[in-house]
């Protein structure tokens, strides 16, 4: 297994339309930390963040971010995924 994998930002950076580096919905902190947590799977060829390797979303949103609440974590998550 190659550990050099490169975690990188999406890096279109036009203004026409919203990306990730140009939309204020795209939590830049949230994203970094799910690169931190995530491993590349050789059988996709993508980077994955496994469920059982994460907090949970409560201890997340409440000490992590700061957000105050689980429902903010999730909306943002779900952005992200999006």
């Amino acid at each position: 297994m190659d550990k050099n994998i490169e975690k990188r930002f999406p890096a279109d950076t036009t203004t026409e339309t919203t990306t990730f580096l140009n939309d204020p919905k795209v939590d830049a902190e949230l994203y970094a930390y799910l690169q931190a947590l995530s491993v590349f799977d050789a059988d996709s060829g993508e980077n994955r963040v496994y469920k059982n390797k994460m907090p949970t979303r409560k201890y997340l949103a409440e000490t992590v971010f700061e957000y105050g609440s689980r429902n903010t974590l999730t909306a943002h998550l779900n952005y992200l995924r999006e």
